[in-house]
């Protein structure tokens, strides 16, 4: 199972509210049954990651962005899993799936007009399967 690049490192990371849906099976006598859908509650992360560019060259953070790109290319986009280290906190690891149906793009946030610094951000959803 491949591993989700550990470099560029995000900008932040954005967990979203955890998911647990229920089953609900409603009966004639008017009682029902719940149950939870997964055996426990899964996880959403929301990665931003950031890059500043000065004029027209490209620097290294916008480079990064094509690891993260080719990573979610070379895994089918949502077909494969791998597993995914929390940046954040050390011994938190979990087995994820790509949460998006499409290649992220990066988007220009802000333009320095000053300096002649661009900012670029790329936002990737990861959520979690088992």
């Amino acid at each position: 199972m491949a591993t989700w690049p550990t470099t560029p490192i995000p900008f932040s990371v954005t967990e979203e509210p955890i998911s647990d849906p229920t089953i609900i099976s409603e009966f004639e006598g008017g009682y029902e049954v719940r149950r939870s859908r997964w055996h426990r509650a899964k996880k959403e992360f929301i990665l931003t990651y950031r890059a500043l560019q000065s004029g027209d060259a490209p620097t290294q953070a916008i480079a990064d962005f094509t690891i993260i790109r080719d990573f979610l290319v070379a895994r089918r986009l949502q077909t494969e899993t791998f597993t995914f280290g929390h940046p954040y906190y050390a011994n938190s690891v979990y087995v994820c799936r790509y949460g998006m149906e499409t290649i992220p793009q990066r988007r220009l946030v802000r333009t320095d007009e000053d300096n002649g610094t661009d900012i670029w951000e790329l936002v990737v959803r990861v959520k979690e399967v088992f």
